[in-house]
């Protein structure tokens, strides 16, 4: 979820939590390749072009956390609806990024360039915050299958850096896992290298997955 703050950004969680703001110890610099433990590898899918989750489309990620896809909004195409559990719609950018949101001009060009989702592909773009810039980057790493929810899911794996261009303030790691038949993020491990100040973004993982 993304939230205001005077020194830096917050990062975006996806299909989404707002009620899932737990600290989160730091993990180890290839935290990346540890979270692929007892994961499979499969065979990279066609690249993905970015849809929302169908309508009635649920995630939950912990009691009392579900959200309910809505589709797409129908004057943006490039944002997804959902509703939380306690009936408020929330407009979710790329499925990642909650608006209104600072920066919102920047994740808009950055993400688009990063869909149709495939192994290898990279998109990197500045985030300003008055004085301070960041670069955030994305990139799709592999296609593999763990269980989540209770089930094997097929997911694409994307890795993503926060990145201070002036200071060396800001190192942020974040991988999320795409689950390709939900259409949604299922899952995000947080890995904070070095922040100024509290960051609110989470690990989570989906404990139930409902699509019609």
């Amino acid at each position: 979820m993304m939230r205001n703050m005077v020194t830096a950004p917050l990062l975006a969680a996806s299909f989404l939590l707002a009620a899932c703001q737990q600290e989160t110890p730091a993990t180890g610099a290839n935290s990346a390749q540890i979270a692929s433990a007892g994961a499979t590898s499969i065979a990279a899918p066609p690249p993905i072009e970015f849809q929302c989750p169908v309508t009635g489309t649920q995630l939950t990620f912990r009691p009392g956390v579900t959200r309910t896809a809505l589709g797409p909004d129908p004057s943006d195409a490039a944002v997804c609806l959902q509703q939380t559990q306690a009936g408020a719609q929330q407009r979710l950018l790329y499925g990642l990024i909650q608006l209104p949101a600072d920066n919102d001009a920047a994740f808009r060009r950055g993400l688009a360039a990063l869909w149709p989702l495939a192994p290898g592909k990279t998109s990197s773009f500045p985030l300003n915050f008055g004085q301070y810039v960041n670069t955030d980057t994305w990139r799709v790493e592999r296609a593999e299958r763990r269980v989540i929810a209770g089930e094997p899911r097929d997911l694409l794996v994307l890795r993503r850096t926060l990145q201070s261009t002036q200071f060396s303030a800001v190192l942020v790691h974040e991988t999320y896992w795409y689950d390709i038949a939900a259409r949604a993020f299922a899952k995000l491990e947080v890995e904070v290298v070095r922040y100024p100040g509290r960051f609110f973004n989470s690990s989570f993982e989906a404990t139930r997955i409902q699509v019609p």
